[in-house]
Formats: C-alpha cells, structure tokens, sequence
C-alpha cells in the first residue's frame, strides 16, 4: 500500500519545485551520502529521516534532523552525536559494525553490544581501510581478536599489529 502512494506524492514534490533525486539499484542512503558529500564549501545542508544511519553524514556542513518515533524530531550535528553516542559522526559506522544491526543484516562481534562497541571505539580511535569485499574497520578487528575470535583479512589490507593468517 505504501508504494501506490509514491508517484502522487513525487507529482505534488515536483509541483512544489522540490527536487527528487533517485537511481534504479541504488537505496535512499547511499543518495543522501551522495547528496551529503556533495555539499559545498559555502553550503550547509539539512538531512531529515527517520534512518539513524544518517548519522555518520554529519559534519559541520551537515546536519540531520532524525525522527524520533511519536516524540517529534532531534537535530544532530557533529556535538550531538558525540554528546549522545560517545563518538564521532564517522565513527558510527564502527559501532554499527562492531555491535551488529539485525536491519541491515550486520552481524557484528558476537557478545559485544552498544557500550562494548563505544568503549573499543574510544580505546582504539581507529582508522578506516578499505577492505576486500567494502569496508572492514579496525576496531572490528580488534573487537573480534579481544574476543578471542579468528579473524581474517584480505592480503591487499595490511593493518599495522595485525597478520593477515590470524589465528586469535
């Protein structure tokens, strides 16, 4: 029922001059990453939604104005986040993939939740590298290594401490 409701709402968008931006293959996400990253130096752009992993789009150029169930909406910029979350914008996709996201189908570290996940982002201030099938983050690693967990990264990601035939 929600999808019929689409194309009339996109014909009162467009009568309004309101821009639409979509791409076949291609989730809402990953366009207002787009549309984030795309701001401009002398920009300030505005993203509201109700998906919580805009939040790593934040920055001084960006704000999000995240809705909050029935109690109306919070905007976060980069303090808010750090304020309510212990970490940096971009670093909310460390957390997500350190405690998982059944939504998103991310398993994460198994016996590590949202406190876990804040603590070794804090301890490790990790670096992103790019991993061999998207993005595999340091603190992953070592989440998964201070678990006692085997790990295994791909031969082409070299992390400084960390071998790539991993049997801890």
């Amino acid at each position: 029922e929600l999808g019929v409701q689409f194309e009339p709402l996109k014909e009162i968008l467009r009568a309004m001059n309101v821009c639409i931006f979509e791409k076949e293959g291609y989730e809402a996400d990953d366009i207002l990453g787009t549309l984030a990253g795309a701001c401009g130096e002398n920009d300030f752009c505005y993203i509201a939604t109700g998906d919580r992993d805009s939040l790593q789009l934040v920055s001084d150029k960006v704000s999000v104005r995240l809705a909050k169930n029935l109690n109306g909406t919070m905007i976060y910029t980069p303090q808010t986040v750090l304020d309510e979350y212990g970490v940096t914008p971009i670093q909310m996709v460390d957390i997500k993939a350190i405690q998982g996201d059944t939504s998103d189908a991310i398993p994460g570290v198994k016996g590590i939740g949202k406190k876990g996940a804040e603590d070794l982002i804090k301890e490790f201030n990790p670096d992103i590298v790019i991993g061999a099938g998207g993005y595999v983050t340091a603190p992953v690693i070592w989440a998964a290594k201070k678990l006692g967990h085997k790990t295994f990264i791909h031969e082409q990601n070299q992390i400084p401490g960390v071998s790539n035939n991993s049997s801890s």
